[in-house]
């Protein structure tokens, strides 16, 4: 098993829940890539994205995700855009490990409902009531990215067991 891990997978998927448990039972270091941004600007992703806009945001987002692979071990959780630009996907496929976290769109929804506020992205359509159908809709585009990860790992409401995932990150031949 290689001793980077990055989950990927939409918002409300568990990356950084799971994430931190994950690294906790591995011992290595967990990092949010989005809380690595936020650090970094002294501001929230939410207000970049207001303030900068999104394509300053991918930059940054870039930058830290280069400079985190300076690290020799890690459990990462990407934003869910992360793996679309500037071929992340493959930079992230080639220096470690990484896990699709695959949930069906009603669980995300029921999770993320709560903090539009914080999610960019969703923040209008969620607010407009349309929120269900643009996750769907993101979920879908997104996919074709998210299923080059080395190991998809379905999401489950209330049983995420880390000892299932750590299981197949040791059994796995990536």
């Amino acid at each position: 098993m290689k001793c980077r891990i990055f989950l990927w997978g939409m918002p409300g998927s568990g990356k950084t829940t799971l994430g931190k448990k994950l690294a906790a039972k591995m011992q290595v270091p967990f990092f949010d890539l989005d809380a690595c941004i936020e650090k970094q600007e002294g501001a929230s992703v939410k207000h970049i994205f207001e303030e900068k806009g999104e394509s300053y945001f991918r930059e940054l987002e870039k930058k830290v995700l280069l400079s985190l692979l300076q690290q020799p071990k890690f459990v990462l959780a990407c934003g869910g855009g992360t793996p679309l630009f500037f071929s992340q996907d493959e930079l992230m496929l080639q220096n470690g490990t990484v896990v699709y976290l695959q949930a069906p769109a009603g669980m995300l929804y029921r999770r993320v409902e709560k903090e539009i506020s914080v999610r960019p992205l969703l923040h209008s359509a969620l607010e407009n009531g349309e929120g269900a159908k643009a996750l769907e809709q993101m979920l879908e585009k997104r996919s074709s990215i998210y299923e080059k990860a080395h190991i998809t790992f379905a999401v489950k409401e209330h049983k995420n067991r880390i000892s299932d995932l750590l299981q197949i990150l040791q059994t796995s031949h990536v």
